[in-house]
């Protein structure tokens, strides 16, 4: 009889501790998209006993009655990587992400097909940032969509919650920026569970009738030493002539990340809205270094303008010295940059700067890589290429670059020190079906574009983001989506296995449905 009772108390006991495990891993944590349940199940108990003093004892007594289950057994190896050697750094995590993604202490916020999805490096888990256990996150109704224009026609009286995709991450904060129907702009708070959301400020507004005032895309916001730098562009309508562009003041603005803080502006200067391509936005670019901040405008001719025009100012963030350090204007952006260098290409996402203070752009054609040095006003080919080049990202000690060859179905992630010396160059597998897929429209694959973006750069890993469905472990789970429309495919693969030359590790964190 004491036997029997005992194996009963054991087995209730048991089943109540992997209820809990059960309820920690599909409740608390409902929205985690790409590991197997069984498995998220595991690395939820492991996490959640090393943050726990009361379970872990519960489940060692637990276990001692119950004896060990192959079912439930916690399988050590999937201990994620540590990096104790990781140091981060505010400012510097501002550097290493594109607009619509931010660093943090632990993990990486990506904005992937209209939500804000989050990565957690201790717990392995890409996730949507929404808590409701009964959510599908494929609507709006889902806490983690964003809502923003650029994923599906709303409704005009519909308010755009992200304007551009912005997000940001900054002493522990998520902050965004909010747009109503093109009135006004406000610049949001959360918390790091993208909940609890303040309104710190409006940042513009059309409040002048006589001018009419709008901000620049998600490239135009950096968070440098907590102040919110950006640019609102504004124009007189009455100067507005058909069939004609006017010449927008760019307000080279910053504003304090407090409560009621008031936006100052730190100078202006003229430019056209180049680089306004079919459905892109125009070009412009903010980075910094240890003293300064850069408003970088520019790009080359485009269905709507005929000409190029480039303009650099500069912030003195010690002095408040405000100056614009270059400017060019021409019919068709050829020596732009000085004779024998190419023209940039449209100021977006794929413009940084290295601790020296080099500009890093990418080329009109496509095929190389200009650096120019703000200090000695410079400039020079720094990286060519047989490819083309479609992607670059820094952490600061090196440029990574993503490339693919139209010819071939080929794709590369290539690594240069600040020297200008290739110290890897990766070749990516892609799915044996896609290919043949690809070759069944183009044969000899001429003019197939295969791609891979970088979102996020540090001492941790690269996070890589496409939207071709046929790389290797980086893939979507439709072969037949050719659209190219949507992100398919989101994974992290470690900086050192990169700077290694191995990408065998790839791991995929985010998988279209």
């Amino acid at each position: 009889m004491g036997v029997k009772l005992y194996k009963q108390v054991a087995e209730l006991t048991k089943k109540a501790a992997i209820k809990v495990a059960t309820y920690y891993a599909n409740v608390a944590c409902p929205f985690i998209t790409y590991q197997p349940t069984e498995y998220r199940k595991k690395r939820v108990m492991i996490n959640f006993m090393k943050k726990n003093k009361i379970l872990p004892i519960m489940l060692v007594v637990l276990l001692a009655i119950t004896g060990c289950s192959r079912n439930y057994e916690i399988d050590e190896s999937t201990e994620t990587i540590s990096f104790e050697d990781y140091n981060y750094d505010n400012n510097n995590a501002q550097l290493q992400c594109v607009g619509n993604s931010a660093i943090s202490e632990s993990g990486y916020y990506l904005v992937i097909n209209g939500l804000l999805y989050y990565y957690d490096i201790s717990t392995d888990f890409c996730s949507p940032c929404c808590y409701n256990a009964n959510c599908n996150h494929s609507d709006e109704k889902c806490a983690a969509y964003l809502n923003d224009i650029t994923y599906k026609g709303l409704k005009k009286d519909k308010v755009e919650e992200c304007y551009g995709d912005t997000v940001f991450y900054y002493d522990n904060k998520i902050y965004m920026v909010e747009n109503n129907k093109h009135e006004e702009y406000y610049l949001n708070q959360y918390n790091v569970r993208f909940g609890d959301r303040t309104r710190v400020a409006i940042i513009a507004d059309n409040n002048n009738k006589d001018i009419t005032t709008y901000l620049r895309n998600s490239h135009a916001f950096k968070i440098k030493d907590g102040y919110l730098y950006y640019v609102s562009y504004s124009f007189d309508p009455k100067n507005v002539k058909p069939n004609e562009l006017v010449k927008v003041t760019n307000n080279c603005m910053r504003i304090k990340l407090a409560d009621n803080a008031k936006p100052e502006k730190l100078g202006e200067f003229e430019a056209l809205p180049c680089g306004s391509g079919l459905g892109e936005p125009d070009g412009f670019k903010i980075l910094f270094d240890s003293n300064n901040v850069y408003y970088i405008s520019g790009g080359e001719e485009s269905r709507l303008i005929e000409t190029s025009d480039y303009k650099i100012a500069r912030y003195n963030t010690d002095n408040g010295d405000f100056k614009v350090i270059f400017e060019y204007s021409g019919d068709d952006g050829a020596g732009a940059f000085g004779s024998g260098t190419p023209a940039p290409d449209t100021i977006n996402e794929n413009c940084c700067m290295d601790k020296e203070s080099n500009l890093y752009f990418i080329s009109q054609d496509r095929n190389q890589i200009i650096q120019y040095s703000v200090s000695n006003k410079t400039s020079k080919c720094f990286y060519a290429s047989v490819n083309t080049i479609n992607s670059i990202a820094m952490d600061g000690e090196q440029l990574f670059i993503s490339e693919y060859a139209q010819s071939g179905g080929e794709s590369r992630i290539v690594v240069s020190n600040l020297a200008g010396e290739v110290i890897q160059n990766i070749k990516l597998e892609w799915d044996s079906d896609y290919i043949n897929q690809l070759k069944s429209h183009n044969q000899d694959m001429t003019n197939t574009i295969i791609r891979v973006n970088f979102m996020c750069v540090d001492d941790r890993y690269i996070v890589l983001t496409t939207k071709d469905p046929g790389l290797k472990e980086l893939n979507g789970n439709d072969l037949n989506n050719m659209s190219g429309v949507s992100t398919v495919g989101t994974a992290v693969v470690k900086k050192s296995d990169i700077l290694d030359g191995k990408i065998t590790d790839i791991k995929q964190i985010y998988r279209a449905k």
